[in-house]
């Protein structure tokens, strides 16, 4: 287990110079809808097959108001990729089914698909805890702020960029950041210096 783990969310081997969000998260004892929330973020984003196929097909399917997805789906999805990743060209029919029943299994045990036979395309509620999460995240990645808000990265919890606005005005009201749009011209200002610190403030 702790082999797969660790080959999932922490490719690039040990430092013990550097703490893991994920690490200092379970440490801080978070909310577990948090936990849940990062860990698929993390597992979303270090999968390019997961990432391309929940944010323009999930994500697409969901705006288009279809609520059933299934297998043969992601493999139309698939063949519509094969000019940009000729790689799924040399892929057997049997990695294929295994590739597409993995994902299916995975994303629906992270809340984003329901139903164990028939899948249904299911958003789940982004606390602004993890909200700020990815935020941070995306900031400390080097994003910046015009460009932390059309991100892809929210589309994997199905939040168009409209809505990512919304959810920032919202923390706003609330005290917790300081945003401001004018135009095409994107500002805000997070309280903590780094998502280690954000993260410390979570389990006080």
């Amino acid at each position: 287990c702790w082999e797969l783990l660790h080959s999932r969310y922490f490719p690039h081997g040990d430092n013990s110079e550097h703490i893991h969000p994920i690490i200092a998260l379970f440490r801080a004892q978070a909310p577990e809808a948090m936990k849940q929330g990062v860990l698929y973020y993390h597992y979303a984003t270090l999968d390019l097959f997961s990432y391309e196929v929940t944010v323009e097909l999930v994500y697409d399917m969901f705006r288009r108001g279809l609520a059933n997805i299934a297998a043969r789906d992601i493999h139309i999805f698939l063949n519509s990729k094969t000019a940009f990743h000729p790689e799924i060209n040399t892929w057997s029919p049997q990695t294929r089914r295994s590739l597409v029943s993995h994902y299916l299994s995975a994303i629906r045990d992270f809340g984003i698909l329901e139903g164990k036979v028939r899948k249904r395309i299911h958003r789940p509620t982004v606390e602004d805890g993890l909200f700020l999460y990815i935020v941070t995240y995306l900031r400390d990645c080097g994003k910046a702020p015009k460009d932390i808000l059309p991100s892809n990265d929210f589309r994997l919890f199905l939040l168009s960029q409209q809505e990512v606005e919304a959810k920032m005005v919202e923390i706003q009201r609330k005290g917790q950041i300081r945003f401001q749009r004018s135009g095409r011209i994107v500002s805000f200002k997070l309280p903590w210096r780094s998502i280690l610190e954000y993260i410390e403030n979570i389990g006080q």
